[in-house]
């Protein structure tokens, strides 16, 4: 990935892994590795699903819906 990320020139990179404690760690990784190469590293928005029940959240879960929150 490091190599393929040298090689052009990207303006984004998205990370998508799975929002527990190994895919946090994975792009936590990742963005060390490649921030010096792309200018702009997102992740994936997580949160609470269209119809889920918002009192079944756990913390994590409602903590992450706040922090990736955007306009209406």
């Amino acid at each position: 990935l490091v190599e393929r990320v040298q090689k052009r020139a990207f303006e984004e990179l998205i990370i998508a892994m799975d929002p527990d404690t190994e895919g946090e760690a994975t792009a936590v990784f990742l963005q060390q590795k490649l921030q010096e190469f792309v200018p702009k590293i997102t992740r994936l928005g997580h949160g609470l699903p269209m119809g889920a029940d918002i009192e079944f959240a756990d913390q994590v879960t409602l903590r992450e819906a706040l922090i990736g929150r955007r306009a209406l």
